[in-house]
């Protein structure tokens, strides 16, 4: 809106808001020190009318005393207290319970009435009271309200003036500021031939001869720039090609890098949080055991020595996963491939595990025949050992674990079923990507890395083959992989 508005407008709508602003300040200033000398006025002939009230205060007679003061000029009312603040004698017009024994300050004084409050003392100089007459503000406030609107008639007549003088004066001497203006316009039309006339000597008259010099100026750079703009168009259509090509390279580069961060940020948060908690613990139990000063006895020591040895085994199988997935991403981890009884492998598998804290039980669903298969025998087991160990994680108390092993359709299937609560269905994809852990109860208790499951995903597609997961019948889940079925079996 104010883009709309010409220069004259807004020069007259500063200065007249800077001239209503120091008026209004001078105004406002007058007006409070009219407000306070009139109070000061006010102030001092109460006081000196209630120190005469005290000076011929009476021995006895005092609610007369207190009803003539009342009847008083200029006094509203009279009330008497005694030493305690209780009131006593109350004379005249206006609320007796609104009184008080302090008075009241008339520099902020908000009401129609003006107390002013004097001690009372008896001929043996002890107080006997205090005296408070009550002043209407009538008149100080019908002073103020007169002086206020001869200041506002002064303050509106000052402004008119102003405005009107300032109003004039610009609309004469801006008057060389519209052929500027208009010359603006022509250049904006490109029309360069455009000249104003000088016809002072002045910061006007100034402005307007640099324009004509800028305007010939103008005229021929333009026809210069043409022609550079002609011949730069073609160069630059060339750079777009290259700068086309640059930035597809650019952007496979820098989706390279983000994945270079990321992992760099994975491999950070996994071991400043999975490696410190065994270390912590190795650290804090061999020094228990080096302390000297500390009595244990050969069961204790045991337990501390079989403490620091299950976490360092603990720490060797992070650090064997980080450098697993390691040499997974990097493309260089290889397969040791030879002829294995596949029947003969789950059965190794499932010999070493530890069911008794649980109560569980093993259900091993084996082919009466061998299943011979070119594979690695090692990390097939790796990967059959770390199913079984989160069907024993999940599985309650009494629970039952199923290892399967079946042949069918040109495939190996191999299935390891638990017991437990199962897996949400937004959850089975997931629990297959590096570093993803479950939200539960039972993965806050154990500790992991969140890598096992995507290390067995990787060696079972080293196979050839696929794994995933789904729910048991048995209420709980069920992971297989499935692996190519080779021709040759051994029997």
């Amino acid at each position: 809106m104010s883009a709309a508005i010409s220069f004259k407008t807004k020069l007259l709508l500063v200065v007249s808001a800077i001239s209503v602003l120091m008026l209004t300040s001078a105004l406002a200033f007058r007006w409070h020190q009219t407000d306070m000398l009139l109070k000061e006025r006010m102030l001092l002939r109460t006081g000196t009318v209630a120190d005469f009230a005290v000076k011929g205060w009476p021995v006895d007679g005092v609610k007369a005393y207190v009803d003539w003061l009342a009847r008083g000029n200029d006094i509203q009312y009279a009330a008497f207290f005694s030493a305690k603040g209780e009131l006593l004698y109350f004379s005249g017009q206006g609320d007796q319970a609104a009184v008080k024994p302090s008075g009241e300050d008339i520099f902020s004084l908000n009401d129609a009435t003006y107390d002013v409050s004097r001690i009372v003392l008896k001929r043996s100089g002890e107080q006997a009271g205090a005296l408070v007459l009550g002043f209407p503000m009538a008149r100080l406030y019908s002073d103020a309200r007169e002086h206020t609107l001869a200041g506002l008639l002064v303050w509106f007549i000052a402004i008119t003036l102003i405005v009107a003088s300032m109003y004039f004066a610009l609309s004469h001497y801006l008057e060389p500021l519209k052929d500027i203006y208009t010359g603006a316009q022509r250049l904006a039309e490109k029309n360069f031939s455009y000249r104003i006339s000088v016809a002072s000597r002045d910061e006007f008259g100034y402005t307007a001869a640099q324009f004509n010099a800028m305007a010939i100026e103008l005229d021929s750079f333009y026809k210069e720039l043409q022609e550079k703009v002609s011949s730069a168009t073609s160069e630059l259509n060339k750079a777009n090609g290259i700068l086309a090509e640059k930035n597809l390279q650019l952007e496979a580069l820098n989706a390279r890098l983000k994945e270079l961060d990321q992992r760099k940020t994975e491999v950070i948060s996994i071991v400043s949080h999975d490696l410190r908690t065994p270390l912590t613990s190795i650290i804090g139990f061999a020094d228990t055991l080096l302390n000297k000063d500390l009595d244990f006895s050969a069961d204790e020591r045991d337990r501390y020595i079989g403490i620091i040895n299950t976490e360092a085994h603990r720490l060797a199988r992070l650090i064997s996963d980080f450098l697993v997935v390691t040499k997974i991403e990097e493309g260089v981890y290889r397969l040791a491939k030879e002829r294995t009884d596949l029947c003969g492998l789950l059965s190794e598998a499932a010999a070493p595990l530890n069911l008794a804290p649980k109560e569980l039980k093993l259900r091993l669903e084996l082919p009466e025949s061998p299943i011979m298969r070119e594979v690695d025998r090692d990390k097939l087991l790796q990967v059959i050992h770390n199913l079984l160990g989160n069907a024993i994680k999940y599985s309650p108390v009494g629970g039952t674990l199923t290892l399967a092993l079946k042949e069918a359709d040109d495939k190996v299937r191999i299935s390891v079923s638990d017991t437990g609560h199962g897996i949400p269905d937004e959850e089975k994809e997931k629990v297959f990507d590096k570093f993803y852990r479950r939200n539960d109860a039972v993965a806050r208790k154990e500790f992991g890395t969140g890598l096992g499951l995507a290390i067995a995903k990787s060696i079972v597609e080293l196979h050839g083959g696929k794994i995933a997961v789904k729910d048991s019948p048995s209420g709980g889940c069920e992971f297989f992989f499935e692996l190519p079925t080779s021709r040759d079996r051994g029997r």
